[in-house]
């Protein structure tokens, strides 16, 4: 072999040996980065989950909340409707109050009369 094949041969070796170099940097490269994903992944996922729980406890509180309100509506509404019917009742009693005192009052001046 000639010095001109050896140096080429010994070119060729390194080339080789740089690309494999280049070539192991990139496997560990992606696979540091399929890594990184697998670990975004998990974390967005999980924060997904979590963020997915809480939005369906808030739905459960706020049917719940809206059928307490459908409930104090409805009672509210039939307290309403009683105190209507007990201020009718009032003033059916005060008009015959009335009528009582001025029938006494009659009585009491047919008496004196």
């Amino acid at each position: 072999m000639t010095p001109e094949q050896i140096a080429a041969l010994v070119g060729a070796i390194v080339l080789c040996l740089g690309n494999l170099a280049a070539l192991i940097k990139v496997w560990t490269d992606n696979a540091k980065v399929v890594k990184d994903r697998l670990a975004t992944k998990i974390e967005r996922d999980r924060d997904s989950t979590e963020i997915h729980d809480k939005v369906l406890k808030l739905e459960f509180a706020t049917g719940a909340l809206k059928d307490a309100n459908a409930v104090l509506t409805e009672r509210i509404d039939d307290n309403n409707r009683q105190v209507n019917l007990l201020t009718t009742q009032l003033a059916q009693v005060l008009i015959k109050l009335d009528t009582m005192a001025e029938l006494l009052k009659e009585l009491k001046e047919g008496r004196n009369g």
